[in-house]
């Protein structure tokens, strides 16, 4: 993507200099605390799918309609801020 995003991102999509020096196994996840991640092992909880559902339900919506909702509500701010720019509003 270019200087202004037009994708949503994937919460899966990080690079090598945001996690350096974090741990291989573990970078970018979220565990809950009894999760054998916790103490370097492979998760055993289904982490990532928990955490991701409790995202959804707490605002509303995956990813990707969280952005496409974003970019409808910016288009209509600018159709709106041009439309009394001319005079039409």
């Amino acid at each position: 993507q270019g200087f202004m995003p037009t994708g949503a991102r994937n919460d899966d999509d990080e690079t090598e200099e945001q996690h350096k020096d974090v741990d291989q196994g573990k970078r970018g996840r979220r565990h809950l605390p009894n999760c054998s991640a916790m103490q370097g092992d492979r998760c055993d909880k289904s982490c990532a799918q928990r955490f991701q559902e409790m995202d959804v339900e707490r605002l509303g919506g995956t990813g990707e309609e969280r952005h496409l909702n974003e970019e409808r509500r910016l288009a209509h701010v600018a159709a709106t801020r041009a439309k009394k720019q001319t005079g039409i509003y």
